[in-house]
């Protein structure tokens, strides 16, 4: 018996890996826009994929991702998430999600205290805060999970310009939902 279930796993193995699905879900990269001399320079890598929705916790809360790009977990910076957009002049901009734990309240004040201004406004229909860094080229907005919780959102341009909050898409959804 445990013969025949050994023969069998190797036999599964050797079925998947003839029509290239081993590997433990990983997937080599594809630049499908790419001429050869550009691959030639590209190092072979691993992903794991790339999605235009996704989700993170904050706390007791889902937060659930639809992006306009399609984005990934655990992005730059040790986000929850990552993806990017396009700015109407053409500027790529980077967006990267955090789970913060603390009060809001507690990061505007830390943040007046260093003499950022922070503003009211909201984004993808929920009320949120938002400061611009102009030494680290960074708008930064606050969303408010619960007391304990806040889910935090950068948007850095790629050529080190101000994203201006006006001119954040929004076509992005972000839901925030109890676990309970």
């Amino acid at each position: 018996m445990k013969k025949a279930f050994v023969k069998g796993i190797v036999a599964v193995v050797y079925v998947l890996s003839s029509i290239g699905l081993t590997g433990c879900g990983l997937l080599n990269s594809v630049y499908e826009n790419s001429t050869p001399s550009e691959e030639a320079d590209i190092e072979d890598e691993y992903v794991t994929g790339a999605w235009n929705d996704g989700m993170f916790w904050c706390g007791d809360y889902r937060v659930d991702l639809e992006c306009p790009q399609a984005g990934h977990p655990s992005g730059s910076a040790d986000s929850e998430w990552s993806t990017g957009y396009e700015l109407d002049d053409g500027t790529d901009v980077n967006v990267d999600f955090f789970s913060r734990e603390g009060s809001v309240e507690d990061r505007i004040s830390e943040l007046e205290n260093q003499e950022f201004a922070v503003e009211e406004g909201i984004l993808w229909e929920n009320p949120c805060y938002f400061y611009v860094d102009k030494v680290e080229f960074v708008t930064i907005a606050f969303i408010q999970a619960d007391e304990r919780n806040y889910i935090e959102i950068t948007f850095q341009s790629w050529e080190e310009e101000i994203v201006p909050f006006d001119e954040i898409t929004d076509e992005f959804t972000l839901t925030i939902q109890s676990k309970f």
